[in-house]
């Protein structure tokens, strides 16, 4: 496609149109993205531990500390 001030014209002539559309759309984006970010952020330490299990990874090091707070006693296996 060659440039040449037709298709500018006809471009920015669609950008003038759509202007309020796009900001609109932005706008409902904002709105209806927004309280699931807030939400995911507030509970920060549960979504983790969702997508933990959900991948079956574990990616806070909190939950090895713990569960060497439950089980104090280690086993020496090379005992003689």
């Amino acid at each position: 496609m060659e440039i040449n001030p037709e298709n500018i014209e006809i471009f920015v002539k669609l950008l003038q149109e759509n202007y309020i559309e796009l900001i609109l759309l932005i706008f409902y984006l904002f709105i209806f993205l927004l309280p699931p970010i807030i939400l995911l952020l507030s509970r920060k330490e549960k979504f983790i531990k969702f997508i933990e299990r959900l991948l079956n990874v574990k990616l806070l090091n909190e939950n090895q500390d713990k569960d060497q707070d439950r089980h104090p006693i280690s086993f020496n296996y090379n005992y003689k």
